[in-house]
């Protein structure tokens, strides 16, 4: 990596934490899970036309539920990161998770205008990250590079999703809409240094469905969106902040396709697989003030995530849902990085959904998230100045993620 001065080291190591998390769900720094129904299901849900859950996965299945629908939730993220470092580092093992509890709300809408037209629009949380490194994890990077050492981060990313979908016939359906995307926090300290940054900007996604008999197949995708994050930087010791340093977040393109079969009256399987373009962070460029250009390589990859998903249909009020999806990591070990720490993860999903009169429901759902252990045993440097995937991140990586979710919804048929 480019040396980079006071000034500008620390947004820059934000925007590069931006790019990838502890404590996110999917690889990289996605957070699939934007419905309670999703939740419950491992995220298979992008064919499914009987829950109202699956509307933010395919805005396009949207159009198999006619009159208007209001549906809302609440998820909490409870992880657990550890790192145990090792040589040259003073070994210890410490937890890195930023926060014991992530509240997450979620709340989308339906309203179909005519016999072909539907209108939605959607508020989720489709990325984030927060993670508190103890100041003495990295005793070699600090000794060489004193303040550089990571410590507390925060990134948290809203998604307003406008949508339109209209109704082909009476088993086929596509939808357009735009993706907004409000970059609320991107925060970050080092030992030595902090920072605060945001940003503003929007992308595009289209979806489409078709249901034949007991079979639905669905396809969605959302583009890639560059933000630009605007920030200060401190300086601690000095008490000196200073403004106007710049960076582009890359929201990364996002595709799902999957198959849903109804066996019977009672259980339904879906099968999907979940595409996200990470490729794009092959190099990130920040420009600083007064440093000028500023460069870190992380040389990701575009993954897959294979998912499973379930429904079993007790009786007319009582739903039961479950899944399990694998998800890859697209970042290589030879660009490993504590700001990252990711790596291949299994997520095992179990949920229910019971409907009360007049078109109310309630749902919940349980995820359990574990990652595959990690251990760097780096003997020097990938790239000359690069720290990801060398000696100063040597350790073993751990984490396992706990989420829980309630959500309610009302129905007004037509």
């Amino acid at each position: 990596m480019t040396r980079i001065t006071p000034t500008a080291r620390p947004l820059a190591a934000a925007i590069v934490l931006a790019l990838s998390t502890t404590n996110a769900l999917a690889a990289g720094f996605s957070l699939p899970e934007v419905s309670i129904a999703g939740l419950a299901t491992s995220n298979a849900l992008v064919a499914n036309p009987e829950l109202l859950g699956a509307i933010p996965y395919n805005p396009s299945l949207a159009a198999f539920h006619p009159g208007t629908h209001v549906s809302g939730g609440l998820m909490v993220v409870a992880a657990n990161s550890t790192v145990t470092t090792a040589s040259p580092n003073a070994v210890a093992s410490s937890d890195f998770q930023g926060k014991d509890f992530v509240p997450i709300p979620m709340l989308a809408a339906t309203h179909q205008v005519n016999d072909r037209w539907t209108l939605g629009l959607s508020t989720t949380a489709p990325f984030g990250l927060s993670t508190n490194h103890f100041e003495s994890s990295y005793t070699f990077m600090e000794a060489l590079s004193p303040g550089s050492s990571p410590t507390k981060s925060a990134v948290e990313v809203v998604d307003i999703a406008p949508t339109a979908t209209y109704k082909l016939n009476d088993s086929t359906a596509v939808a357009f809409g735009a993706d907004v995307y409000w970059v609320k926090t991107v925060n970050f300290h080092t030992t030595g240094l902090e920072n605060e940054g945001d940003g503003l900007d929007w992308g595009w996604n289209v979806s489409a469905s078709h249901k034949s008999g007991p079979l639905t197949i669905g396809a969605s995708y959302h583009s890639k969106s560059d933000v630009e994050i605007k920030g200060t930087t401190t300086v601690v010791a000095a008490g000196l902040t200073f403004p106007g340093t710049t960076a582009e977040l890359t929201i990364p393109w996002r595709a799902q396709i999957g198959a849903r079969y109804e066996f019977n009256d009672q259980l339904a399987l879906e099968f999907d697989v979940s595409r996200t373009g990470w490729s794009s962070f092959d190099e990130l460029a920040i420009n600083t003030t007064p440093a000028g250009i500023v460069t870190s390589k992380n040389n990701w990859k575009n993954t897959n995530a294979y998912r499973l998903g379930g429904t079993y249909q007790i009786d007319d009020s009582l739903q039961l849902r479950f899944g399990y999806t694998y998800d890859k990591t697209g970042q290589p070990i030879e660009y490993f990085s504590a700001r990252t720490a990711d790596a291949d993860r299994h997520l095992f999903s179990i949920g229910a959904e019971k409907k009360l009169s007049d078109g109310w429901a309630v749902e919940a759902g349980y995820m359990l998230v574990k990652f595959e252990d990690t251990t760097l045993s780096a003997s020097g440097f990938t790239e000359a100045g690069e720290p990801n995937g060398s000696l100063f991140y040597n350790g073993k990586y751990e984490t396992t993620v706990h989420l829980f979710g309630l959500g309610v919804s009302k129905s007004f048929d037509l």
